[in-house]
């Protein structure tokens, strides 16, 4: 009867252990393997039976905690009911969980075991580690706040209804008014006394209006503690309470001094900006990125026959319906979107006019410059025209004409100096052009020649030279170019064939050289036999006829006669080669 009692208390404590909401194990306390554990531990691990009574203790905890639980056993091994405080364990899934041991010293199956109670822990621990959490962010926000507070320069303050006395101020009150927060917040509080009388009735006019609203904006002066005037701006709430009431004042004061005398700068150089706008010969006007025109000058107005109350304010395309159509819109859309400078000419029909314009993108929008260049236009159409003409006329004449620049490079010729460069070069583009095309001496020679011109000289040159197997001959002028400053910046050069001129010279040359040979037989030849004739004439008997001396007379005067015509044929043979 006693054992059958003891087998059922036994029952009723292992129906205790099993079916015990908590779970729990036993664990052998001289090499950790868990002996048995509870239904509730099964389902909290998520191990089978079998596979919990294969573990250890260890095997349940993070390998970073296994040291600490090893030190631990150690030391309790032995203790009794022990509150062994949290621990990590882990689970089957590998989940780890905070829990609550409870353990103390037992026997099973006769060996020295603790039996440990395990309560899950993580909701707690995690609301600990949030409230700390949430502590430790709320300590640094604090802390932030005051730090923050007590390093801006403007003055937040808050000032309670009921008795109107200023109940806090931060550090920023000694720069703005001089007092440190603890003589503001003394007695009370400072109220409108540091106001400049003259602003005291509407700044009280904006407090009871902020009564009303629950805010308010007010700029004033005050007076420093040094004497001096300043600008504030000071922005108030209203704070109620769950009634309704007013409770508190809360504001923020900020000084404005500086940035009231920079405006005052601002404005000063804003009217300095519109006066060289003004001033500027070109029109101008600006618009912002949504196309509105912010600016325009009076050469605007002029140019375009609008006043600006017209245009300031407006959209661009209402304003200017046509530009849409014009030549200049892509340049509109291309500054404004794509952020690049773009220049342009050209007609604008509108205002039947030629304008120069430059598009440039500015921080908030775009600036426009046109310049009415209608008479430069045309009088560069003149030019144009003139220069063709001109043109014309070089390249029609048979001179070779061109240009070089200091360093010898061609810089302009006419058609005759492009067909001379092709015919000495088999046809070939003066582009084309390599020095070996050239004998090295004329290379040489010209070089040298431009050299000459190129110091400052100026000369003319006379150069034989053989084109299309003829030999022709042309007079070279060289002269240097000067630029605006009286530097030499090249020269010009200009060929004229004066081939006939010289022909004609050594022709009168080569008659000039007959004729002297004519007068040297003249002045040798014919005086000889002339002599001779004279002087048988003298000795010649007239009244005897049949004198058998002058039949000598006349044989001499035949060979005279004979020596006389041999040197006129010579006279005329030299003639007649001159004429042929």
């Amino acid at each position: 009867m006693m054992q059958s009692e003891e087998n059922a208390g036994a029952l009723d404590y292992k129906h205790l252990f099993d079916d015990n909401p908590l779970p729990m194990l036993i664990f052998d306390i001289e090499n950790f393997n868990i002996l048995t554990v509870n239904n509730a531990a099964i389902h909290t691990y998520g191990y089978d039976r079998e596979e919990f009574l294969s573990l250890t203790m260890l095997d349940i905890r993070p390998h970073e905690d296994i040291d600490r639980l090893k030190d631990y056993l150690e030391k309790n091994r032995h203790t009794g009911f022990k509150d062994s405080g949290y621990w990590r364990h882990i689970k089957k899934s590998g989940e780890l969980f905070y829990v609550h041991i409870f353990s103390s010293p037992t026997k099973f199956n006769n060996k020295a075991a603790r039996i440990c109670l395990v309560n899950n822990a993580n909701e707690k621990i995690f609301t600990e580690q949030e409230n700390k959490k949430l502590q430790k962010e709320v300590s640094e926000q604090k802390e932030m706040l005051e730090d923050i507070l007590s390093s801006i320069k403007e003055a937040v303050w808050s000032r309670r209804i009921e008795d109107g006395k200023l109940i806090y101020i931060n550090s920023a009150s000694t720069d703005i008014f001089g007092y440190t927060p603890e003589e503001m917040t003394k007695d009370g509080g400072k109220g409108l006394e540091h106001v400049h009388p003259d602003d005291v009735p509407q700044l009280e006019e904006q407090i009871r209006r902020n009564y009303k609203e629950g805010h308010a904006e007010m700029e004033y002066r005050i007076f420093h503690k040094d004497g001096s005037m300043k600008y504030v701006l000071t922005h108030a709430n209203l704070k109620k309470d769950n009634k309704g009431e007013p409770v508190v004042y809360n504001g923020v004061t900020i000084d404005i001094t500086r940035l009231r005398n920079v405006e005052n700068a601002l404005r000063k150089k804003i009217e300095e900006i519109e006066n060289v706008f003004e001033s500027i010969s070109d029109a101008f006007i600006s618009v912002d990125r949504d196309w509105i025109i912010s600016y325009t000058n009076k050469h605007f107005e002029k140019l375009f026959g609008m006043d600006r109350q017209e245009m300031v304010g407006k959209d661009f395309w209402t304003i200017f319906p046509k530009a849409k159509g014009s030549r200049y819109y892509q340049n509109y859309l291309k500054t404004m979107n794509e952020r690049v400078a773009v220049f342009d000419e050209g007609p604008a029909a509108s205002i039947n006019k030629v304008l120069s314009a430059s598009f440039y993108p500015i921080e908030n929008g775009m600036a426009l410059y046109f310049k009415d260049i209608t008479e430069e236009h045309k009088l560069q159409d003149e030019l144009i025209n003139k220069e063709q003409k001109l043109r014309a006329i070089i390249n029609n004449t048979k001179d070779i004409i061109w240009s070089i620049d200091k360093e010898m490079g061609l810089l302009s010729a006419n058609q005759a100096y492009y067909d001379r460069v092709a015919l000495m070069t088999a046809g070939k583009n003066y582009h084309e052009l390599q020095e070996s095309d050239f004998a090295k001496e004329r290379i040489d020679k010209w070089n040298g020649y431009f050299k000459r011109v190129l110091g400052g000289e100026v000369f003319k040159k006379l150069e034989e030279d053989v084109v299309e197997g003829k030999t022709v001959f042309e007079e070279i002028s060289f002269n240097p170019i000067y630029d605006k400053d009286n530097r030499i910046a090249g020269a010009s050069c200009f060929s004229r064939d004066i081939t006939d001129q010289v022909e004609h010279l050594l022709m009168i040359q080569e008659q000039n050289e007959k004729l002297k040979t004519i007068a040297w037989i003249q002045s040798h030849k014919v005086r000889g036999p002339v002599a001779s004739i004279l002087g048988l004439v003298d000795v010649f008997n007239m009244h005897e006829a049949n004198d058998l001396a002058n039949k000598e007379v006349i044989d001499a005067i035949k060979i005279a006669t004979t020596q006389l015509d041999n040197v006129i044929r010579e006279v005329v043979a030299n003639t007649r080669m001159d004429h042929e």
